[in-house]
């Protein structure tokens, strides 16, 4: 049992993905990217639902659908991360590039990562009642959306640095 908990353990790529949370200057980890990361979502998300934004079923369908087609495409990038360092490895071993394409490795896991859940709660989401537990999904929806969003915007920012060097 220990085995199958084991194979569906998220938590290296999650904290890969906040490694690569640093300031490029200094090499040390940026803090208040860390919190912005960390927080930024949950006090985005708490605001939509103060602001009572809801989510019908309607829109949980198409989130459902663009994270699911989202998250297929970010397993492709991710053969293609996979492909472009071992071809870079043999070819010219260029540390900073190395570097970067494991940092985008790395985001664009967790961006798949954040598909994953996202779907599972969209899915959820049509069959639950009005009630604190669609606030609670609603709530966990906007966050994933967020942090989906900033992943995204990281994942395309190492994409053009490492095609700038």
């Amino acid at each position: 049992m220990t085995t199958f908990f084991e194979r569906i353990n998220p938590t290296k790529i999650i904290l890969n993905h906040f490694r690569t949370l640093y300031n490029a200057s200094t090499q040390k980890v940026d803090w208040i990217e860390v919190f912005l990361v960390s927080v930024g979502p949950w006090l985005a998300s708490g605001f939509m639902i103060y602001k009572k934004v809801t989510i019908n079923e309607d829109l949980a369908n198409i989130l459902f659908a663009a994270f699911a087609i989202t998250g297929g495409f970010l397993i492709n990038a991710l053969v293609v991360l996979t492909d472009k360092s071992h071809q870079l490895r043999t070819e010219s071993p260029d540390e900073e590039r190395l570097s970067l394409l494991r940092e985008t490795f790395y985001n664009t896991s967790f961006g798949v990562l954040v598909c994953v859940f996202s779907v599972i709660f969209c899915a959820a989401y049509p069959f639950l009642s009005n009630g604190i537990v669609q606030n609670i999904f609603t709530f966990c929806i906007f966050s994933f959306a967020f942090l989906f969003v900033h992943t995204l915007l990281m994942v395309i920012k190492r994409l053009n640095r490492i095609f700038e060097i």
